[in-house]
Order: structure tokens, then C-alpha cells, then sequence
């Protein structure tokens, strides 16, 4: 679709009413404001933030809220995450507090953690596509047993217990779902990452439980997409740099990827009234080398023996899956938006 022309404000505006409305926003070149576009290291979120005819609200000393009806963006100088929505949403660098008291972002975080967030668009590298098939990733099986708490809980059956509850619900959604396994049996890594793209899935998602081994108090939900080239693993303070610049799989679909997890995440989480422990980077194996949109969710702790307990009940299990399901269906609707006409499958 072509759209005439209009004063950049206006579009702005009608930009993130379409997002925050549950209307995708038209692709048009050259969008988004000059300031969003213009080429530097470090992006001046107040002067953006203004553009969009955000409000600024100051929540603490050091915390600014930009925010309209739609839309809320909490930045806080030498943090590095953004609250976006009420969800925590990791970069890459802290953000950085500038003259003025402006917030400055780096450009790799502000067009890979909040462009894809707040305004997807479609790119020559990966359009949007429709999502008709999931497969899902129950981690772990057979040998590989993944977690196992002090009660004998086990991930690997936790996890296939979860992905055949969230089969079920996508399933009466009209949506196609293939399991990398349907049983307790060992999988390697490649051949999971392998399987979406001969099976031609449209997303990803590996299902999977934490544990903190030093840290028995810690709970809640953490979600893992691709970092893009150049960024760091969330929470990555060693000094090897030889893959930060190698181009993955994954690389082709940083915008999905990221849109995928953070709805998945925020969904997930405010199911289950849990923890945010953000959405977050990491160059796992099935994340690198999928062809198609992917995240790796970490549903809960089992070291944590409340939030154990809550994992052990088969409804609370329900809840995770129906969690799930909702950030996968939100993600669903949005790149509908977007995609080309449909296709026969």
C-alpha cells in the first residue's frame, strides 16, 4: 500500500496508535523521524521520544517515564534495560545520561531492543510472515536430562509436559504445531534448529526451567532471543570477542526475533504474575541457527523450592502453556499485519 505523504508528527502519531491499538503500522519509508533514522553510534531518546509526542514523567530522581495512552518507556541513566509496557527489555550497553539531562541510547540497542518493540516494519532482509506453523521445543530428553531440583523433579519432562499443553491450545487456534519430541528421547541441538527449517515452520520456541545454583532465592521468568552482531550475551563480562561479529541464521530475523520474544515474555509473565527477569541475549545453539523467528523461554526456577512447588502442579503448568500461547498469538496477529497475502499450506 502507498500512502501520501504526511506532517511527521501526524504519522507519528497514527504510528503507535496502530501499534498500541492492535493495528499494525503501515511500512512506509522514511517513517519514523529524522532523529530515529539519522546515522550515529548513539541515539538522543528525549529528542525522539518528543517527536512521538511522548510525555515525560519523572518517576524518580534518576527515572524518566516517556509515555502517551498507548505506550510507556521507562530509561534510567547507566541501566541496561528499558521498561517497555511494564516489561524489562535488556540492551546491549547501558544507557548513557548526557547534557542536559538527556538519555542517550546506543544505536545498536535503539534499532534492536525498541524499534522492533514499538515499530516493526518490513525489511529487504526478512519480511514479516505469517505465522501458520509453530514448532515447539520441548529442551532437553532422553540422556540429557537438563535440570533436576532436590525433589527429583526433572526439566526434560517438565518441559515435554508444558510443549504438549501448548500444542493443545495452539492447535484449537487453527494454528499447525510440530514437536522437535514428542517423547523422552535425546535430540541433539543441530537437528532441533534443523528440523524448522525442512518442516518450513514460521516460529520457533524451545521450552525450558531454570536453576540458580548460588542463589536458592531466585525466581521468575527469563526469556532469550539472538543478540544482533556486535552485542554481547546479556550478562557476557568475558574478553572472548571471536563469535561477537560472526553472522548467524538467526541474524536474518533480529526484528522478528526480538518481537516474538517480547510478547512472548510479557504475555508469559503477566499470566503468571511472575518475576520479570527480562527479555534477554544469548547466542544459544537453536537461537543462532534457526532459519525462522525463534526464542528460548525459561518458565520458572526449580532451586526455588516455592516456585517449585507452583511447577509441580499441572495447573500451574496450564498457565505457562496458556501463556505462551497468548505472546505467540499477539505476535501472530501483529506480523498478519505486515505479511504478504496468504498462502496454501
Amino acid at each position: 500500500m502507498t500512502l501520501r505523504p504526511c506532517h511527521p508528527f501526524a504519522f507519528c502519531f497514527l504510528l503507535l496508535f496502530a501499534v498500541f491499538a492492535g493495528v499494525f503500522p503501515l511500512e512506509v519509508a522514511g517513517a519514523l523521524p529524522r532523529a530515529a533514522t539519522a546515522s550515529s553510534q548513539n541515539v538522543n531518546l528525549n529528542e525522539v521520544f518528543l517527536q512521538w509526542k511522548l510525555t515525560r514523567v519523572a518517576l524518580a530522581p534518576s527515572v524518566t517515564q516517556w509515555k502517551n495512552q498507548w505506550i510507556s518507556v521507562d530509561v534510567e541513566p547507566n541501566k541496561s534495560y528499558l521498561i517497555i509496557n511494564n516489561t524489562r527489555v535488556f540492551t546491549g550497553l547501558p544507557v548513557r545520561l548526557g547534557k542536559g539531562g538527556a538519555n542517550f541510547l546506543s544505536r545498536l540497542d535503539f534499532d534492536n531492543a525498541l524499534l522492533p518493540i514499538i515499530a516493526p516494519r518490513n525489511t529487504r532482509d526478512a519480511p514479516a510472515r505469517r505465522v501458520y506453523h509453530v514448532l515447539i521445543d520441548p529442551g532437553h530428553g532422553g540422556t540429557d536430562l537438563g535440570r533436576i531440583n532436590k525433589t527429583g523433579m526433572s526439566e526434560k519432562m517438565l518441559n515435554l509436559d508444558v510443549a504438549r499443553r501448548l500444542k493443545f491450545i495452539l492447535e484449537r487456534k487453527k494454528i499447525k504445531v510440530t514437536l522437535t519430541r514428542e517423547t523422552d528421547v535425546t535430540i541433539p541441538l543441530e537437528k532441533r534448529a534443523a528440523m524448522a527449517k525442512k518442516i518450513g515452520a514460521d516460529l520457533f520456541i524451545s521450552i525450558h526451567f531454570n536453576a540458580a545454583e548460588n542463589a536458592a532465592e531466585a525466581s521468575g521468568i527469563e526469556t532469550f532471543v539472538l543478540p544482533p552482531r556486535g552485542q554481547r550475551s546479556t550478562n557476557d563480562t568475558s574478553r572472548d570477542t571471536r563469535t561477537l561479529y560472526t553472522r548467524y541464521n538467526g541474524h536474518l530475523n533480529n526484528q522478528w526475533n526480538v518481537l516474538l520474544g517480547y510478547h512472548v515474555h510479557a504475555a508469559l509473565t503477566g499470566r503468571l504474575k511472575a518475576t520479570d527477569r527480562g527479555l534477554r541475549r544469548a547466542r544459544f545453539h537453536v537461537l543462532r541457527e534457526n532459519t525462522c523467528p525463534a526464542v528460548l523461554v525459561e518458565c520458572g526456577f526449580l532451586s526455588n523450592q516455592t516456585e517449585a512447588r507452583l511447577i509441580n502442579q499441572a495447573l500451574h503448568r496450564e498457565k505457562i502453556a496458556q501463556g505462551l500461547a497468548d505472546g505467540i498469538v499477539r505476535y501472530q496477529t501483529i506480523v498478519g499485519k505486515l505479511a504478504a497475502p496468504a498462502r496454501k499450506i
